[in-house]
């Protein structure tokens, strides 16, 4: 009976040592188990997302995705899926072409996608000027502005143009330059001419046209046969009707106010020298020889 206690005894005590020394070996493969990493980046509970899941774009139109991670610093990679329907730089979508990409911003093994979508609405731009049809004194300055617009806004800041005579216009009456969102023209001799503002914008051409007129806007005289000269006109006379001479003439005097001629306009005519000759109603005559009258 003795033997068989010790017996006892001894089992019970190799029973323990071995529950022992599993779990000492059980704590090790927890402890070990606790220092393993979720994943390769070492992002543990990051992630990141887009302020878009799904765009659409017109052919001319950009945007920029706005991308938001948590948990990490790493740089955000972005990348497209067809480059030739539309490319990414920082965020920024450019649209290539008509078609369907997804548009993908990583970091790490971490990701997020927009699908993008890109069509063509074929709009047509538009150029509005400020006046069609200006008119100006001679070597006067006048700014027209210029405005482009699209798809209802305006795009002028962006959207470049140009600025030409109109076809067969005279190009000695004004000229025109471009000084931001205005065309400055200044006016260099009488007479009309016209100017096309243009511009394209997505392979479209779009046009607006303005006339320059320059004249006197001032009261003005014309005398069609007399012969002008240092300002005023030249009369020339004889003391007698001989030799193919005249004693007097009288002028045919057109008045012009503000560019247009004036009807039934009443007309004063004095002479600067009387004692050379003399204006009777419209008449000049000569009362003694003289080189030349200027009236």
């Amino acid at each position: 009976m003795k033997n068989n206690k010790s017996w006892l005894i001894a089992l019970l005590s190799v029973i323990l040592a071995l529950t022992f020394v599993f779990a000492v070996s059980c704590g090790k493969d927890e402890d070990s188990g606790s220092s393993e990493k979720p994943n390769q980046s070492g992002n543990a509970g990051g992630s990141i997302s887009l302020d878009k899941e799904a765009l659409e774009l017109d052919l001319d139109e950009k945007y920029t995705l706005v991308a938001t991670t948590e948990g990490t610093s790493a740089q955000i990679v972005w990348t497209s899926s067809d480059e030739k329907v539309a490319t990414v730089n920082g965020g920024e979508i450019t649209p290539k072409s008509e078609g369907v990409a997804n548009i993908i911003a990583s970091v790490g093994n971490l990701s997020a996608t927009c699908a993008l979508k890109v069509y063509n609405s074929y709009s047509a731009p538009f150029v509005s000027l400020g006046d069609s049809s200006i008119t100006l004194e001679k070597n006067d300055e006048y700014d027209v502005s210029v405005s482009i617009r699209y798809k209802g806004e305006d795009v002028t800041a962006t959207a470049d143009y140009d600025v030409s005579y109109a076809d067969g216009a005279a190009e000695n009456v004004a000229r025109a330059e471009k000084r931001g969102n205005a065309l400055t023209i200044t006016a260099l001799d009488y007479g009309t001419t016209k100017f096309y503002v243009s511009t394209t914008l997505r392979g479209i051409f779009a046009a607006a046209e303005i006339e320059v007129n320059v004249k006197s806007l001032g009261v003005m005289f014309d005398i069609a046969n007399l012969t002008p000269e240092n300002g005023g006109y030249l009369a020339k006379l004889a003391t007698t009707n001989a030799g193919g001479y005249i004693r007097s003439i009288t002028p045919e005097i057109s008045v012009f106010e503000g560019g247009s001629k004036v009807s039934g306009a009443t007309v004063g005519l004095t002479s600067a020298t009387p004692a050379v000759a003399k204006v009777k109603t419209v008449q000049f005559r000569l009362f003694r020889s003289a080189k030349r009258l200027l009236l």
